[in-house]
């Protein structure tokens, strides 16, 4: 399957673009997408691993099958 990511924050810096897209297996998990969009994107690399993906509703675990066909990968944040 083809599973558009939109990146935001960090990962669109060091990418240099809003969104990309993916081909995943189609029982592939949230971890394996990271590991493709770090394959795809070598960049990303240290930030793909703490970084969370998530639907227009929530946030995904790492092993959560992938059934959206566009997800947003989220940087870490800080502040208050």
């Amino acid at each position: 399957m083809q599973v558009t990511v939109r990146f935001h924050a960090q990962a669109a810096d060091l990418v240099g673009a809003a969104e990309t897209a993916v081909r995943i297996d189609d029982a592939a998990t949230c971890g394996d997408l990271k590991r493709a969009l770090v394959v795809q994107h070598p960049e990303l690399k240290g930030l793909a691993a703490v970084s969370a993906l998530a639907t227009d509703r929530e946030y995904l675990a790492d092993g959560a099958p992938v059934r959206d066909r566009s997800l947003h990968l989220i940087p870490p944040v800080s502040g208050g």
